[in-house]
C-alpha cells in the first residue's frame, strides 16, 4: 500500500514512513494499514521496501517512522514482535523430498535453489540462505522472469526447488508439495522497531499490527 511521498512523520506532517525488508511481510500489512486508514484518513502512509541493513539506520536517521524486519530487540530503539516465520520448501509433488514430514539442511545441499530476479524476493532468498547455510549454500539458478509465479511454474516444471517463509505459503501454492526446514536457523521473529516515544497515532498503528499477529 503506497501513501504520501514524503519520509518520517516529525509531528508536523501527517505521514508515516514505514520500512519493510524485502517482500516479508509485504501481504501481513494489508488489512492493518486498511484499519488504520479508516481511523486517520488524513494521515497518509509510505510502505518502502528497503534491504535488511537499511531498517535501522532510517530510523534513528527519521528517514523511517517504523521499520519492520527479522530480528529481536536493539539498543536505542521501542519495539515489539510481530510474529514468528520459519523457513520452508516449495517442491513438486513427485519430488523425492516430498515424502518426507520436513527436510534437513543436508538434504537441501544436493539441490538446485530458483530465486526470482524480483529484487525484493532475491533480498529475501539471500537472507534465508545466510542465515540457513553461511558459506556452504546450495546452487542457485536465477528465474529470468520476475514474477513469483514464473519462478513457481519453474519449481512445478521440476527445475528446482524454491526456499520461501511460511508466511508467504498462499493458495497459488496449491500446485506444489511445501515441507517446513527442520534446523534451529530456520526460525526467526519478525519485529516492529521506532523511535521512543511513540505518539498517539504510531501507538494506534503499533496496536494494529500486533493485532494482526494470528492472521
Amino acid at each position: 500500500m503506497q501513501g504520501s511521498a514524503n519520509l518520517a512523520d516529525d509531528g508536523a506532517s501527517r505521514t508515516i514512513a514505514i520500512g519493510c525488508f524485502a517482500s516479508l511481510c509485504r501481504d501481513r500489512l494489508a488489512e492493518p494499514l486498511v484499519a488504520f486508514s479508516a481511523a486517520y484518513p488524513d494521515v497518509g502512509i509510505g510502505v518502502h521496501e528497503m534491504g535488511y541493513a537499511e531498517l535501522l539506520p532510517a530510523v534513528a536517521a527519521r528517514r523511517l517512522t517504523l521499520a519492520i524486519g527479522p530480528g529481536g530487540a536493539a539498543d536505542g530503539f521501542a519495539g515489539c514482535d510481530l510474529w514468528d516465520d520459519r523457513a520452508v520448501v516449495a517442491l513438486r509433488g513427485d519430488h523425492a523430498l516430498a515424502a518426507a514430514a520436513h527436510v534437513t539442511l543436508p538434504m537441501l545441499h544436493a539441490e538446485v535453489l530458483l530465486v526470482s530476479r524480483d529484487r525484493a524476493r532475491a533480498a529475501l532468498h539471500r537472507f534465508l540462505v545466510d542465515r540457513l547455510f553461511g558459506e556452504r549454500p546450495p546452487a542457485t539458478r536465477i528465474v529470468a522472469d520476475a514474477r513469483r509465479c514464473q519462478m513457481l511454474d519453474r519449481v512445478a516444471a521440476g527445475e528446482g526447488i524454491a526456499l520461501l517463509c511460511e508466511s508467504q505459503v498462499d493458495a497459488a501454492m496449491e500446485h506444489l508439495v511445501v515441507r517446513p526446514v527442520s534446523d534451529a536457523a530456520a526460525r526467526f521473529r519478525v519485529r516492529a522497531h521506532w523511535r521512543a516515544p511513540p505518539d498517539v497515532t504510531l501507538a494506534t498503528l503499533v496496536g494494529l499490527l500486533e493485532a494482526s499477529r494470528e492472521i
